[in-house]
């Protein structure tokens, strides 16, 4: 199998929706500071964020949500986050037409690191990725 570059999509704001061009759309809708709490092996506890993202399906067939993938990176160099476990509920199963739903995503980011975020989400090999940029306090 030939396996090609990844399409990313020109970052919008935190605040805005991304737009995968399929008719699907998804918008972050709450980003919170939490505690994170490790339960997984590599899982790091410390301060956190969860980043709940909605999916709006407006196309006229359903679409599968089973492979989405949420990353987060911060600064300059992108580091990137870890992601926890424990209080994700990530998307997944099928998105009728013209339904909604939302997933949460749980990151270890360091205080001192939040302002210069960068939430890049992917549901399919066959559509480019879509990326968030901005700063959470």
């Amino acid at each position: 199998m030939d396996v090609g570059p990844v399409t990313v999509r020109p970052p919008v704001g935190l605040d805005e929706a991304g737009d995968f061009g399929t008719g699907l759309t998804v918008r972050l809708t709450a980003i919170e500071p939490v505690d994170g709490v490790a339960r997984a092996p590599g899982e790091i506890a410390g301060p956190a964020l969860a980043v709940t993202v909605q999916a709006v399906n407006d196309s006229t067939a359903p679409v599968s949500l089973a492979d989405v993938v949420v990353f987060l990176s911060s600064g300059p160099d992108r580091t990137p986050a870890s992601d926890l476990g424990q209080g994700s509920t990530p998307l997944g199963g099928s998105l009728d037409a013209g339904s909604s739903t939302t997933g949460t995503y749980v990151f270890t980011v360091p205080d001192d690191e939040r302002d210069d975020l960068r939430v890049e989400i992917s549901y399919t090999g066959e559509a480019p990725t879509v990326a968030f940029t901005g700063a959470v306090d």
